[in-house]
């Protein structure tokens, strides 16, 4: 009998077939893992923890670069945003996982939902709030809003009409983002558009920038030097510069006179310059290295002339106020001495012109010479019996001529130059001068209170001791620097401000405007005082504008400051209060010039503009002096979702008051005797399981 085949047994064990899940069931199971991660304690504590590190770090950061960097690099920031959005995740998931809800979570679920309400308050409001500024003088009103975290650049262009006269000026706003950290060398960036009538390229950028000159040589320049008076008082251990300034320490002769002098503290400097093509450059050095010697209050004058035979000769003429006419040695020169008409020695001459009686803009005498008169010595010189004509010594002043031009367009010829040295003011400490030719050689000479001192020649970079005085005061010269052709040009470097005053400084841009296939390279710094500060840029013909500035946006109503008060610390400059008196217009709600006060802790709120009292600026003139008024700085801002930040905060505490409310009892059921038999048995075998809550 045949044997039937075994049938074979897939699983001969005891145990149960594995189950496999489906891909369904594994997709689900990885979502709930990771939605039980989201709601997790781990998450909350590491979103806090990294919110917290990011919070401190802002803080150091802000303090080291000035809150625009902390507001650019931290605040609004990749990494910010995704641990915002983390929190709010797990803020979400922590309170969505324990649905339904409980009557005792009702305060857990109100915090979250207040904690919620914040974060997303403060994304909008981040997108959506303006802050500005607005800066008033007294008197002054305003309807803008300064946006200073959005530079832009304005050019005036100017209009011309058919017969090509600039008849109005025409702004372009260009937008430019330049951040809050200088660029590096050969970064630019290029604002305008292919169709505007000019073409503006930035190529540098910095965010404190303080004033400085660049100098170079060029063909049309002015002479210059690069001079240092250094200056050691009493008991002082490193000697002072009296030249050195916030923007430079150059010295540049004016091209009529070739001379300018600067009067620095205890002692005067002054520089001249005699050209190449000059045909008596050998004797003017000779003069100035051998000067005359003063016996007069009114100094001696020099006259520089021919004999007989050709040779030239020189004759001192000692000013001392009696008239006398005397004949030139060896010559057939006839000079007489010519008092001035009011009957003083010298003619005395004002050398301040302008209307303030300051250095300006007509004091070219002023600047060449450092002082606010001069005298001139005026001699009558003829020759053998012929006509004689008035020639005249100016004080210092190389280049200028002894005969008066308007004397020469009639014929008259110069007889004789004449060189004039009078006495230096009596209560200088020093006065110092510097000699340049056009063949690069410096030379100097040093007067004193009892008169002149040495005179040499003078290497670049080589220290001197200029002068010396009682009580054991000295001075020394150096000039690191010479240039007979050069030119000067406003450039900025980087402000060096200590940590805590970061980003308070003053952003300057370096642009390339190009119009017609000219461009010019040249700076542009952001004005202090809040307004657009334009300065001119000559390309071809035209004169355009430009301004460094930021957005400037209108307001439906208008503010005017009144009156503006602060108070300082005693014995500092140190403010300690301000307060602003403004009258508020604003026709839209009816309101005209209503007074009010604005100070420190008292803002003015007005249709969604809050007005905080910040700071005030001291006002200059235009030479950059104070004029002793203020101008009141706003701080602006206007929040146009405010509400739901403070919905926010209202929800989270009245959560927060529900959860220890609800703690106290008033919300837990009363349990009966055999729930709570039947729990106590129940409470040998099972754990009781505690929700971790956020």
């Amino acid at each position: 009998m045949a044997k039937s085949p075994k049938t074979a047994v897939p699983n001969e064990s005891n145990t149960a077939p594995e189950l496999v899940p489906t891909p369904a069931v594994q997709r689900q199971s990885v979502a709930r893992g990771v939605y039980r991660f989201l709601a997790s304690l781990k998450l909350a504590v590491f979103s806090l923890t990294s919110l917290s590190a990011l919070l401190a770090y802002a803080t150091f950061f802000e303090s080291w670069y000035g809150t625009e960097a902390a507001r650019a690099y931290v605040y609004r920031s990749p990494i910010f945003y995704i641990v915002n959005c983390l929190l709010f995740t797990n803020i979400f998931c922590a309170a969505s996982i324990r649905y339904p809800w409980k009557k005792t979570q009702i305060g857990f679920v109100i915090t979250h939902l207040g904690l919620l309400t914040l974060i997303v308050g403060s994304f909008i409001s981040q997108k959506f709030t303006d802050d500005g500024q607005v800066g008033l003088s007294e008197g002054e009103s305003s309807r803008q809003l300064i946006r200073t975290q959005q530079p832009v650049i304005r050019v005036r262009v100017p209009e011309k009409s058919d017969a090509g006269e600039t008849v109005a000026l025409q702004e372009y706003e260009l937008d430019i983002k330049p951040g809050v950290f200088p660029w590096k060398p050969g970064r630019s960036e290029k604002v305008t558009r292919p169709n505007d009538p000019f073409q503006f390229e930035v190529v540098g950028f910095l965010p404190e920038a303080q004033p400085k000159f660049a100098h170079e040589s060029i063909a049309d320049g002015l002479p210059m030097i690069d001079a240092h008076l250094l200056i050691n008082a009493p008991n002082q251990i490193e000697a002072q510069d009296i030249l050195s300034d916030s923007v430079g320490r150059w010295l540049k002769a004016d091209a009529r006179f070739g001379r300018v002098a600067q009067n620095a503290g205890p002692a005067t400097i002054a520089f001249q310059y005699i050209s190449k093509d000059d045909s008596e450059v050998a004797e003017k050095v000779a003069d100035f290295l051998n000067p005359p010697k003063i016996t007069t209050p009114d100094g001696t004058a020099r006259l520089h002339y021919q004999d007989k035979s050709g040779k030239k000769r020189t004759f001192d003429w000692v000013v001392d106020g009696k008239p006398r006419k005397e004949t030139l040695p060896d010559s057939d020169l006839t000079v007489e001495f010519l008092p001035s008409k009011e009957g003083e020695i010298v003619l005395k001459m004002p050398t301040r012109l302008s209307e303030n009686g300051g250095p300006g803009g007509n004091d070219i005498l002023f600047n060449a010479t450092g002082e606010a008169e001069i005298g001139i010595v005026r001699f009558k010189i003829s020759k053998a019996d012929g006509p004689g004509s008035d020639h005249y010594g100016w004080p210092d002043l190389v280049q200028a001529p002894s005969l008066v031009p308007g004397d020469a367009s009639k014929g008259a010829t110069q007889l004789a130059r004449v060189s004039y040295l009078r006495p230096r003011a009596p209560g200088s400490f020093g006065y110092v001068e510097v000699l340049g030719t056009g063949d690069g050689k410096l030379y100097y000479r040093v007067f004193g209170r009892e008169g002149f001192r040495k005179a040499a020649e003078l290497k670049k970079g080589e220290t001197i001791e200029a002068f010396s005085g009682g009580g054991g005061m000295a001075g020394k010269l150096r000039v690191d620097d010479f240039l007979p052709s050069g030119s000067e040009k406003l450039i900025y470097v980087p402000a060096n401000l200590p940590v805590g005053q970061k980003g308070n400084g003053l952003p300057a841009i370096q642009c390339k405007m190009t119009v017609a296939g000219t461009t010019k390279d040249f700076w542009v710094r952001r004005s202090p005082d809040l307004k657009p500060l334009y300065q001119p840029v000559r390309l071809g013909t035209d004169l355009y504008e430009v301004a460094y500035d930021v957005d400037r946006m209108d307001l439906d109503f208008e503010i005017k400051l009144v009156n503006f008060e602060a108070g300082v610390d005693p014995g500092t400059e140190q403010a300690s209060s301000f307060e602003s008196q403004i009258e508020l217009t604003d026709s839209k709600e009816k309101v005209q010039s209503k007074p009010i006060t604005i100070s420190m802790n008292n803002p003015l709120i007005w249709r969604g503009y809050t007005f905080y009292q910040s700071n005030y600026i001291p006002a200059t003139d235009e030479s950059g002096r104070r004029t002793g008024d203020f101008i009141s700085v706003f701080q602006v801002r206007h929040d146009r979702v405010w509400g739901i930040t403070y919905m926010g905060s209202l929800i989270i505490v009245i959560g927060i008051f529900l959860q220890f409310y609800m703690r106290s009892g008033a919300f837990k059921g009363r349990s009966t005797k055999s729930e709570v038999s039947k729990s106590a048995g129940q409470g040998s075998s099972k754990r009781p399981r505690v929700e971790p809550t956020l």
